[in-house]
């Protein structure tokens, strides 16, 4: 990967290039002026938007959130590069209020587990902040972003970011499965 490159419409679209040609994958990355805030992975039209708060982050902030949403698009055309809890997990939202979402043939179906599965605020917060594609995605942008600085102020920046960004209240692996399938019957599919 490039090194110490500053964070640039041109450049972040280099990064997105060798980050899908390394993991064989393609995805289109927009940039829209509108958009408030830095960006997301547009699930349905399989494209990345990139919006104008990201390109006044610093530049280690900045790789950090385009190559997780690098790895986010990657974990849905690319599932088979993901272990099991991340390929089923990319499918779900979980709020901290206990709203949840399925991905499925119509997008985004949202339904509210809690007023039919009534859990503790602790409990969804632990399950919103443990996704595991989203802990996924955020090690390999940590990891990734890493390679990309040369200077440690920069890579210790990373590093902090990457350790605020990790939850702090664990979440059992076999509790999703048990919430998935919740979900799963609130939506009816």
């Amino acid at each position: 990967m490039y090194k110490d490159i500053p964070l640039t419409k041109r450049n972040i679209l280099d990064v997105a290039k060798e980050y899908c040609a390394q993991y064989r994958f393609e995805v289109r990355v927009e940039f829209d002026r509108t958009l408030a805030d830095e960006g997301f992975f547009d699930r349905a039209n399989g494209k990345i938007v990139v919006g104008n708060a990201l390109l006044t982050l610093p530049d280690w902030a900045g790789y950090y959130l385009i190559i997780r949403m690098l790895a986010l698009a990657q974990q849905v055309l690319r599932p088979a590069d993901f272990d099991r809890s991340v390929r089923r997990s990319k499918d779900y939202r979980v709020g901290a209020d206990g709203k949840c979402a399925k991905w499925t043939s119509r997008g985004w179906q949202t339904v509210d587990v809690n007023a039919v599965w009534p859990q503790t605020p602790a409990y969804w917060r632990a399950a919103s902040e443990n996704m595991p594609h989203l802990l996924a995605a955020s090690d390999i942008a940590a990891e990734e972003a890493h390679d990309l600085l040369t200077h440690d102020c920069a890579r210790d920046n990373l590093h902090n970011l990457h350790y605020m960004a990790s939850p702090k209240h664990p979440f059992p692996a076999e509790e999703y499965e048990k919430l998935f399938d919740r979900i799963d019957e609130a939506i009816d599919e």
